[in-house]
């Protein structure tokens, strides 16, 4: 309780301070005119998806995953339904999908949204200028202002003064932001608009090196690494590899920093490498999503680094490659402080895949879709873990109850993960453990994970057993589940043994459950990802068991039941 209140008045403070912060500066800027025309096109790779761009030009109007329906062509109408899809919307995200649809349709539809967002949203009104959005809308503008090059012209005047006033905005709000992705965010878009407005060589390499700085400073790499979000350190690795490119023309950067950066690729691409399963996607963990999958394959070639890491292991993850199989696995605390607001009841869940196939997923973030998906999607049973009483590992609490979007944060979850990974010629096991339910009911949860290095096979032990911790009572729980949530491209066949349940993967692999304890049931679950306008349904596999007094264990296998042959299509896996 202590901890809630003090985090509670530490955010409020910090909250009312940006704020205050961003509209001094809005309100200042917007009393002075100015304006000075963007000179300089600066190359970046594609970075949206063609087919959200195709469905954006048809009218189909997709932002963050969400689709909504409009009579009129202006999404500056849309009622914003979460942070994220605020972002995204104001953070013209959308402009990257157009961009890489790339006909005349697309930059026609491209240039009168740009316009009327100037015009509904003008620097004296407070929707879409939060900081870090504004940040990412002059990154997306910036990036592809070759795409918009007609917006130049004369006619467009109103929009060189606008995007002037977003730099000088910038520059005003930056030094409030503590190190992290956001700040990063902020001083990375100033860096780029410096580039477009073609300042002195003298500010721009003053810029640079402050980029360099958020980039190279333990502090910041720490802070984005404690979210635990695959996806936050994806946008953090495309910074800092644009920021290299760069420098091969500018040649702004000190020796010494340059080294340092250099070395600073080589420790993350690696990581970035065993966060990939199978299909070549992030796995989704802690708020974040999949990331574009074409996105990454040109980055990490680009950082000219081949191997996944064992380094996996900094961030409290644990990957098991065998055969076709990649296994990973969150096992460790979710992150606390300044990041509970984001991290999810995940711990111990994995996602597995076979080839460029996912079968075991979690349900991914909800936040997009309003507060109860975003609970909901945070929770226990939204991931392939267990739940003691069908209570999820994590206890939620509002600190802020604004009646547009409530924040919460966890106050309480697992403070001890164990992890041990052994090795012989035949397998390869996880022994873990985490006590999230030891407090309140005197459980610990150990799970043991199992991979046959020919990838035929993975297996687990679960167990509730009493803690040895005699400061803690027991408290007794009539059941635990155990939750195994299916991609939605996994068929499920009946089986004539109760307990035993058939997978079919859709490139020809069939896979066997099975589970020798406890009422094996299948039930409806969700599956949310940016590339579809909605939740999709899946199903998940749910172990339900009767705790005993000492210890409650339940033993579950997935086996492969036939040899892929020459119609197995998307076996090989992506590295």
């Amino acid at each position: 309780m202590i901890f809630k209140w003090f985090f509670l008045i530490k955010y409020t403070f910090g909250d009312l301070k940006i704020r205050f912060s961003q509209r001094s500066a809005l309100f200042i800027l917007s009393l002075f005119s100015g304006v000075k025309s963007v000179k300089k096109i600066v190359d970046f790779p594609a970075y949206g998806n063609p087919e959200i761009g195709r469905q954006l030009v048809e009218g189909k109007y997709i932002f963050a995953g969400v689709r909504f329906d409009l009579n009129v062509d202006n999404p500056w109408l849309i009622e914003i339904p979460s942070p994220e899809v605020e972002q995204n919307l104001h953070g013209f995200f959308w402009l990257n999908d157009l961009a890489s649809l790339g006909n005349s349709k697309a930059k026609d539809r491209a240039l009168v949204w740009v316009r009327k967002w100037f015009f509904y949203n003008s620097i004296g009104k407070k929707i879409g200028w939060d900081a870090n959005i504004t940040a990412l809308r002059c990154i997306n503008l910036v990036r592809n202002w070759k795409f918009l090059h007609g917006v130049t012209r004369k006619k467009d005047q109103q929009f060189q003064k606008e995007l002037w006033l977003h730099y000088k905005f910038l520059k005003v709000i930056f030094p409030i932001y503590s190190l992290g992705l956001k700040k990063l965010n902020i001083i990375y878009s100033i860096f780029l608009l410096s580039l477009a407005f073609e300042d002195s060589a003298r500010i721009q390499k003053k810029l640079l090196t402050k980029v360099c700085t958020v980039l190279l400073s333990p502090t910041s790499f720490r802070n984005i690494l404690s979210n635990r979000s695959p996806e936050d350190i994806l946008t953090f690795f495309i910074i800092l590899i644009d920021v290299l490119k760069i420098q091969e023309e500018k040649k702004y950067i000190k020796n010494n920093d340059l080294e340092n950066l250099q070395k600073l690729k080589s420790t993350i691409a690696p990581v970035l490498r065993g966060l990939r399963l199978g299909n070549g996607v992030l796995t989704r963990t802690h708020g974040g999503d999949f990331g574009p999958r074409d996105l990454i394959d040109k980055y990490l070639v680009d950082a000219d680094v081949k191997a996944p890491a064992a380094l996996t292991s900094i961030l409290g993850f644990e990957r098991i490659t065998a055969g076709r199989l990649i296994l990973i696995v969150d096992c460790a605390k979710p992150a606390e402080g300044p990041n509970a607001a984001s991290p999810h009841a995940s711990c111990l869940s994995f996602e597995l895949s076979s080839g460029q196939r996912p079968i075991f997923v979690n349900c991914g973030p909800g936040g997009r879709f309003g507060g109860p998906f975003k609970r909901y999607c945070r929770s226990t049973q939204a991931h392939n873990s267990c739940t003691l009483g069908n209570i999820s590992q994590l206890h939620f609490e509002y600190i802020s109850r604004k009646k547009r979007w409530p924040k919460e944060i966890i106050i309480n979850g697992p403070k001890i993960v164990s992890v041990s990974r052994e090795k012989t010629l035949e397998a390869t096991w996880l022994n873990l453990s985490h006590d999230a339910y030891q407090d309140k009911y005197g459980y610990v949860h150990n799970r043991k994970l199992l991979v046959l290095n020919s990838g035929t096979a993975f297996s687990g032990t679960d167990s509730f057993e009493i803690s040895k911790n005699k400061n803690h009572y027991f408290k007794r729980v009539d059941h635990f589940y155990a939750y195994f949530q299916l991609h939605p491209d996994v068929e499920l066949w009946d089986h004539p043994r109760l307990q035993t349940i058939i997978l079919r993967l859709r490139n020809g692999e069939h896979w066997i459950f099975e589970t020798d304890l406890g009422v094996v049931s299948i039930e409806e679950s969700t599956f949310i990802n940016s590339s579809h306008s909605g939740p999709r349904s899946t199903k998940r596999i749910v172990i339900r068991s009767a705790t005993l007094l000492n210890k409650t264990e339940i033993k579950w296998s997935l086996r492969r039941r036939e040899i892929v042959n020459r119609n197995t299509r998307d076996a090989e896996v992506v590295r």
